[in-house]
């Protein structure tokens, strides 16, 4: 049966019946040994699994052949025998050398079925030109070639892309499809988040929904809340974000997802299954080839040889897939279709070691992990970090995260793969209810891991902003003075000083973010009331700072203290209360004089009664 009569299956009823498809692994090497030949299959192979085991229920059937190619001519006999004999192929994928490529493009081109190519080496400027090369796909995510192969195949068959990248680190000459770029928006101001929130909008208005972020670290925060903003944090739009530091060693993400950024689940066994298999059919010794490859791949998001490979396979296969869909009439829609090719990017792909999370410092892991903690609030999401100690990765859920490089081991979580437990708090705040304007205020912000403390030694101050901002129309937002410091347990120990009387706001930023809610509100409010104003303290809760236990040189100033002077308002008051005092003593002994011995004790005894209640009444201390 014929693919086009089999893909006429109603595939959109809930997926009850599989198709039939028969693809071509064409290995067009000199040497069946070879690493790249060896690598490409096996993950291949885990590619198509992953397909069936979560995608839609495709038969898949993989046709093996070997094509020795040192000439043209057996190159294409080959390519004969495996596409045009077989009415079930759909696409050959392989590993086709710079010299064949031009020809292999285009006898697949005129056929047409696709040919997917995972080697590095293969192309060139002809075999960009998607007019003159339509089916020929350049997978593998080698250097600048990573965003520009993947925006290709974005392009083939969802929508164009935006590329909003910092002109200082990433020129736009890197994106050499200018069919794929429909908007490319350069960021002169590092700082300002308004050129990223203009650039994001003209590229929602053209209708675009695949941006590629090429940015520095922080302005993804400019990023994330510009998308949030412009409701651009949902399904219809999706984000791929590249610090582009490449090739350097341990440089950070490649491709992530979290909400609408690329997410990664634990391959642990399915990446044992390919070593293992390496190890069996492999007989000359690999380990050169080995660590060359991962040297050479793991700047810019693959870090070892088999996430590469695995990647490109999945990604040739589901290239080749959605074409022959497509091409063949399917009963699939073309909303079904973006549908499915969604699914294939977030699922598919996850897993497939498509970015290496090594930081260059522990600020840098956690300014991009509380970006990302923020970007959707991701429950159940994960982030992936390559592990150099144990060789591998390690993953770890939405509300973990650990610190550290290659260069300083002892952050890395333990070489058996287990992970330690960690709370969704970054930080917390233990400070003050009142503050009292002009005089120093300290507040403790509480900066460890339960489960890696030793990251608080590599935190240092200066990592931390500190704003305060009247909750008044008032103009002013920042302190008179303050000094900050940190103590040996994590403490971030604050001391400022509020210039004037009103309501604040104080918040506390770690790298850029917000370490707890937006903003993380640590004081209460401030009310001055009129009669404590003047003398210049604060009264909280109808009573003034020095009632609430505060002493210092001014509280003088309000109340007798052993060596103070009385002013005026305080001494007229005293004053007052002791020709009261004075009345009640006359009038006690002129009633002891009238009434003499029988009422005298009660004449006595009502009089200091008296004497005792004005006293407590009229007694300011």
């Amino acid at each position: 049966m014929k693919l086009k009569n089999l893909l006429a299956i109603p595939l959109f009823l809930n997926f009850k019946f599989a198709v039939e498809v028969t693809i071509s692994h064409l290995y067009l090497q000199f040497d069946e040994t070879d690493f790249a030949y060896q690598s490409s299959s096996i993950g291949f192979e885990l590619g198509i699994q992953r397909i069936q085991e979560k995608l839609i229920p495709f038969n898949i059937t993989l046709q093996k052949a070997y094509a020795y190619a040192d000439t043209s001519l057996k190159t294409l006999q080959q390519a004969v025998l495996l596409t045009v004999l077989n009415p079930n192929l759909i696409c050959s994928i392989g590993q086709a050398r710079t010299s064949l490529s031009y020809e292999q493009a285009a006898f697949f081109s005129s056929l047409p079925r696709p040919i997917i190519s995972i080697s590095p080496t293969t192309g060139g400027p002809s075999l960009d030109n998607k007019a003159n090369m339509p089916y020929f796909f350049r997978t593998a995510p080698v250097n600048q070639i990573e965003l520009r192969a993947i925006s290709t195949f974005i392009l083939q068959y969802w929508t164009h892309i935006g590329v909003l990248y910092c002109e200082s680190i990433y020129p736009v000459d890197h994106f050499e499809y200018p069919i794929v770029v429909q908007e490319a928006v350069s960021i002169h101001d590092y700082d300002s988040g308004a050129e990223i929130f203009e650039g994001l909008r003209k590229m929602k208005d053209s209708g675009i929904k695949i941006i590629f972020a090429g940015l520095f670290k922080m302005q993804y925060k400019f990023l994330h809340q510009a998308a949030s903003e412009l409701g651009m944090l949902n399904d219809e739009f999706v984000f791929i974000g590249t610090n582009n530091y490449i090739p350097t060693e341990f440089s950070f993400f490649g491709l992530i997802y979290n909400g609408n950024f690329m997410e990664t689940e634990n391959p642990t066994e399915e990446y044992k299954y390919i070593t293992d298999k390496w190890k069996t059919q492999v007989t000359k010794d690999p380990s050169s080839k080995l660590w060359d490859s991962r040297n050479e791949t793991q700047g810019f998001g693959i870090a070892t040889w088999d996430g590469f490979y695995t990647y490109d396979a999945v990604l040739g296969f589901g290239s080749a897939l959605i074409h022959s869909l497509k091409q063949n009439n399917s009963p699939l829609n073309t909303t079904i279709i973006a549908e499915y090719l969604q699914l294939l990017i977030r699922r598919c792909f996850s897993g497939s070691a498509l970015t290496t999370m090594g930081y260059n410092s522990n600020q840098d892991a956690i300014a991009q992990f509380i970006f990302y903690q923020q970007v959707g609030e991701a429950e159940g999401r994960k982030f992936g970090f390559y592990n150099a100690t144990a060789d591998r990765f390690q993953f770890n859920d939405s509300s973990s995260i650990y610190f550290g490089t290659s260069k300083n081991a002892s952050k890395f979580p333990p070489s058996d793969g287990s992970l330690p437990t960690a709370t969704r708090t970054i930080a917390t705040g233990t400070g003050i209810s009142q503050a009292y304007a002009g005089k120093a205020n300290n507040v403790i912000v509480t900066v460890q891991n339960s489960f890696n403390k030793k990251v608080v030694s590599n935190i240092s101050v200066t990592d931390f902003e500190f704003h305060v901002e009247r909750n008044d129309d008032s103009s002013e937002s920042t302190f008179t003075e303050y000094n900050a410091s940190m103590d040996a347990t994590g403490n971030l120990l604050l001391n400022y000083s509020i210039p004037t009387f009103g309501s604040y706001k104080l918040s506390i930023f770690f790298q850029g973010a917000s370490i707890i809610g937006s903003p993380f509100l640590i004081n209460g409010l401030i009310e001055c009331e009129p009669s404590c104003s003047s003398t210049g303290f604060c009264q909280i809760d109808g009573r003034c700072a020095c009632q609430l236990g505060y002493t210092g040189e001014a509280c003088s100033e309000i109340f007798p203290i052993a060596t103070a002077g009385l002013d005026t308002n305080t001494g007229a008051l005293i004053f007052i209360i002791a020709l009261v005092n004075l009345a009640l003593i006359l009038i006690a002994i002129c009633m002891i004089y009238t009434f003499r011995k029988k009422k005298a004790i009660m004449a006595t005894s009502f009089v200091f009664t008296m004497l005792t209640g004005f006293g407590m009444i009229f007694n300011p201390t």
